[in-house]
């Protein structure tokens, strides 16, 4: 079950939609999918610089290291 989309409405300057443009049609999406996942990354590195460092033990780190080896295999 999907989540329902709001529309917006943004002013760019001419350089940089088309710019956008082409990197959306470079990664065969739509403009709105290009422009989404931009969005959602910025969102998620913002956070991201504001999280609180985390401290693991040397058994959590072995285990999450060994599930990003298993996540990063070759298939």
């Amino acid at each position: 079950m999907g989540m329902g989309k709001s529309r917006v409405t943004i002013e760019l300057a001419p350089w940089v939609l088309a710019a956008v443009e082409q990197d959306a049609r470079d990664e065969s999406l739509s403009l709105d999918e290009y422009v989404e996942r931009a969005l959602v990354d910025a969102h998620f590195r913002a956070r991201l610089a504001r999280a609180e460092p985390v401290e693991f033990t040397p058994e959590e780190e072995r285990l999450i290291r060994r599930a990003l080896d298993w996540q990063n295999r070759d298939l």
